[in-house]
This record gives C-alpha cells, sequence and structure tokens, in this order.
C-alpha cells in the first residue's frame, strides 16, 4: 500500500488552475500559505505537474467568450472563434 499524501496536492492543483480570473489574483504564494506547504516544495510541484500552463489553458477559454460576447463586429468575432478552437483543441492534450 502506498504511503499516505502528506499534503492534499490535488486540491492544491484545482485551487491554483482553476481560480477565478481577477482579484484577488492566486498564486503559488498564496497556495503555499492557503495550504501549509512550503513555497518552494509547491513551485516545484507545480512547474514539474505544469499547472502554470494548465492554468493558461483554462482562464484564456474563458476570456475570449467574453470578448466574444461584447463585439459586434463579425471579423473579429470569426477569428476569437478560431483562437478558440485553439485552446479546446489544446485543452484535449493537456488534461487527456
Amino acid at each position: 500500500m502506498p504511503a499516505p499524501m502528506k499534503y492534499d496536492w490535488p486540491v492544491a492543483e484545482a485551487a491554483f488552475v482553476y481560480a477565478p480570473d481577477g482579484e484577488p489574483y492566486v498564486t503559488l504564494k498564496t497556495i503555499s500559505m492557503q495550504f501549509g506547504i512550503p513555497y518552494q516544495t509547491v513551485r516545484r510541484y507545480a512547474a514539474k505537474r505544469n499547472w502554470t500552463e494548465k492554468r493558461i489553458n483554462y482562464i484564456c477559454p474563458l476570456r475570449i467568450k467574453e470578448q466574444l460576447r461584447k463585439t459586434n463586429n463579425p471579423y473579429v468575432a470569426e477569428a476569437l472563434r478560431e483562437r478558440l478552437k485553439c485552446y479546446k483543441s489544446r485543452q484535449k492534450h493537456t488534461f487527456g
């Protein structure tokens, strides 16, 4: 039987990756303080598991959808839809 995890990494990762986009901005330092994990430990763990890339791939499509709702220009809307397709394709590869 594997040893129990010292820290709740899945919850810490979700708190960082799926944090709302806005103020206050969630950082690795925030996660460190919130979960009582040393900052360098969080930084290394997050880097090894691509937390920042996952966060970007989660937040950017939300921003694009918000821009789509606001635009009245059909050319801008089409360009935004194309960008959204790229992120959706990237998410399939990142999240499985």
